[in-house]
This record gives structure tokens, sequence and C-alpha cells, in this order.
């Protein structure tokens, strides 16, 4: 490698310049869809593992709270 390099710097070439950005960027979170499509906002909330009465009984829950905060 021509010059100097103090083992701690980056040596800046094509390669380091081409890959800066997948390098230093934040990656970006994706939310997670709801696949068992229980959710009522799209995403899942872990309500796929709720038996079909303790799902009704959440869900109708969640609308009357939902209905509360709305008015």
């Amino acid at each position: 490698m021509p010059g100097k390099w103090d083992g701690k710097s980056r040596p800046v070439n094509d390669a380091y310049r081409n890959n800066y950005d997948d390098i230093f960027k934040k990656k970006e979170k994706k939310k997670k869809t709801c696949p068992c499509g229980r959710s009522p906002i799209a995403l899942c909330i872990g309500w796929h593992s709720l038996s079909e009465s303790a799902y009704k009984t959440k869900l109708k829950a969640w609308k009357e709270h939902h209905n509360k905060k709305e008015k």
C-alpha cells in the first residue's frame, strides 16, 4: 500500500468511496406487516397466537378504546 498508514484511519480507495453509504448511513427499520391479518392496524402486534375467542375479546376491547380516543 503506498504512503504511510497509521493503522487507525481508513485508507481511501475506490472500494471505500463506493461503499461509503453502506458503511455509514443508518439503516431504515422496516415495519413488520401482519401476516395473519388479525392486527387492526396492519402492523404485527402479536395477536397471531391468540385463540379465536381471545382474539375477538381483544379486538372488541381495542375497538372500544379506539372509539373513545376519537371522541
